[in-house]
């Protein structure tokens, strides 16, 4: 639910006509547009709206806000006529007819855990040993809208684990598995949220 779109006095923007009785009006800008879950953003049109009335009324004017919108069960971006209220009594708004919030959705993203992903030791080129791991797979979890993961193939997850200037030795090594995603514009689109095992056990034998 958006709320509260500030519509803030602008000094450099301040204009004042005396009438009789003394009539102020005065041009209010937007500063803030607040989204209760901050997932989505919207932008207002027009960004200024003048507010008239009495001059000590509206000289005590320090805002104006716009109607609360609900976008609950939205999943698409959409436009709608919002009216504009000051926060004094006595005033009131010129030119607000044709106000609109245009509401940007952002489709809400999920987490889901991917089970035995196996790692994939990468030797130098050339380089071949028998290699035992501890664990032999892992659990990745993934972060991304939820037709994203649907459409995301398991195998398509991969964990590497840089082998680069190990040689054989009792003592096992200690690796960090590198996830990778595959194809490159998927992967763009999905974020990793954790990982089951941060380190993995490396036993390279002769």
């Amino acid at each position: 639910r958006f709320s509260r779109v500030r519509w803030h006095r602008s000094a450099s923007t301040f204009r004042g006509s005396y009438h009789s009785p003394p009539f102020r009006s005065s041009i209010f800008r937007v500063t803030n547009i607040h989204c209760h879950n901050n997932t989505h953003s919207a932008d207002i049109t027009p960004d200024r709206a003048r507010v008239e009335g009495p001059e000590g009324a509206v000289s005590q004017v320090r805002e104006a806000m716009a109607d609360e919108v609900d976008v609950t069960g939205r999943s698409l971006n959409f436009e709608t006529p919002v009216g504009l209220t000051p926060d004094r009594s006595g005033v009131r708004i010129v030119d607000g007819a044709g106000v609109v919030l245009r509401v940007r959705i952002r489709p809400e993203r999920i987490t889901r855990a991917f089970t035995g992903v196996r790692l994939e030791p990468g030797f130098p080129a050339g380089a071949r040993h028998p290699v035992r791991l501890q664990p032999a797979t892992i659990t990745v979890e993934l972060k991304a809208t939820r037709e994203v993961l649907d459409a995301l193939n398991p195998e398509a997850i991969r964990a590497f684990l840089d082998l680069e200037g190990m040689s054989p030795r009792e003592a096992p090594y200690l690796v960090k598995p590198r996830i990778v995603i595959e194809p490159a514009e998927i992967a763009m689109q999905i974020a990793v949220q954790s990982v089951s095992d941060e380190t993995i056990y490396v036993r390279i034998d002769r």
